[in-house]
């Protein structure tokens, strides 16, 4: 895992696999994927925790390779 991850980069990564936002309240982009059929809620923070970071592609249901993509 690499050391941070964005708020900002994750969204963009979230919206090239066809999630999309659909609510945003102070520092939180909730962003869903119909074709997934999942929602998820990301932090807009310089670093996401490890642990939220965990937590918020397990909910996106991404795949291993997907995962690797964002991280590289």
């Amino acid at each position: 895992m690499p050391k941070t991850v964005s708020g900002l980069k994750l969204v963009k990564f979230l919206k090239k696999k066809g999630f999309e936002i659909y609510s945003r309240k102070g520092s939180h982009v909730k962003m869903i994927s119909i074709e997934r059929n999942t929602k998820t809620i990301i932090p807009m923070h310089k670093e996401i925790a490890v642990g939220t970071l965990n937590s918020i592609l397990k909910q996106a249901e991404l795949s291993e390779e997907e995962i690797k993509e964002l991280l590289e």
